[in-house]
């Protein structure tokens, strides 16, 4: 018997440990499988033992909405009072049980709710599959995992994080109009991120961290690193765009608006770099964030390579 940390896949066999990590300061990176599920959620499940790798729980009893709503100090005092104590009867409700740890899982999947308040500016990613795809959701154990495949964009995987982003999809038309935009870095991240072979970038804001494919593995990376490249790809990118209206103004766009807008990008490229970062981090991690379904389907799809070996 043991339990396992449901975001990091952090494995212990005491309780006093499992706690220990839930309430450290600095939180854990998640795994894929993770961002499935709201922070409640991934709190239960670390506190629900394994027995030979496996939680014989029912899971759509997460979805219940308990009306014992409780800090998850108490439910950790709660839990420990039953173990020390061998009781088998619910404290908060008196339902009776035959073993101890029915009564656990009775307690943390039936009997309360969560009262998080306290996790302050920590955004919670909603769970929006059900349980049986969650169920087949492989978990990632690893920093990096290793990857076979060929011809990656004919099978849609995306591109390597440490490549350009494709913006073979975008017009003439949208590209003059980015350069020209007030918003260029989070309007040029929007546009490029409406083609799906960009998506290689799943944001933990509560972490401060992130999953990227980079060079056929999924890596974690520190969020500061994923903005900072994400904000140079963009540059070069917007640089690109000069470069091709500089060679072909189709729209006959004055020259001297174009060296203003051009000089306004680098402006704020430099303010980003030196200056104020605190913005861009989170204009971009929202724009991340928007697509973060279709990027999990994706990185999913990569960890399925991995099992079958195609």
């Amino acid at each position: 018997m043991n339990y396992i940390c449901k975001k990091c896949s952090y494995k212990t066999k005491l309780f006093s440990d499992i706690v220990r990590h839930i309430n450290r300061k600095k939180t854990c990176c998640k795994t894929i499988d993770s961002f499935y599920y709201s922070e409640e959620d991934l709190i239960k499940l670390s506190l629900i033992q394994y027995n030979n790798d496996n939680q014989n729980i029912d899971t759509s009893l997460l979805q219940n909405k308990n009306k014992n709503i409780i800090k998850k100090e108490k439910l950790f005092e709660l839990l420990k009072s039953i173990e020390k104590n061998k009781l088998k009867e619910c404290p908060l409700c008196n339902e009776s049980f035959c073993k101890i740890i029915d009564l656990k899982n009775h307690l943390i999947l039936n009997c309360i709710s969560l009262d998080l308040t306290e996790i302050s500016n920590k955004p919670v990613y909603s769970n929006t599959i059900n349980n049986n795809n969650i169920n087949n959701i492989n978990n990632i154990s690893n920093n990096t995992i290793n990857i076979n495949i060929t011809n990656n964009i004919n099978n849609n995987y995306p591109i390597s994080f440490d490549e350009n982003w494709d913006s073979s999809h975008m017009s003439n038309d949208e590209k003059n109009l980015l350069i020209l935009s007030m918003f260029k870095y989070t309007k040029t991240l929007e546009a490029l991120l409406k083609n799906k072979i960009n998506h290689n970038v799943i944001i933990d804001t509560e972490s401060k961290s992130g999953l990227v494919y980079k060079n056929n593995k999924i890596e974690k990376m520190c969020l500061d690193e994923i903005i900072d490249k994400s904000f140079d790809k963009i540059f070069n990118h917007l640089n690109n765009f000069f470069e091709e209206i500089d060679k072909n103004n189709l729209y006959s766009i004055n020259q001297d608006l174009l060296d203003n807008e051009k000089k306004s990008m680098k402006i704020k490229y430099d303010k980003y770099k030196y200056d104020n970062k605190q913005d861009a981090i989170l204009h971009m991690t929202d724009s991340f964030n928007k697509v973060k379904d279709e990027t999990l389907v994706q990185f999913n799809i990569l960890n399925r390579s991995i099992d079958t070996g195609f």
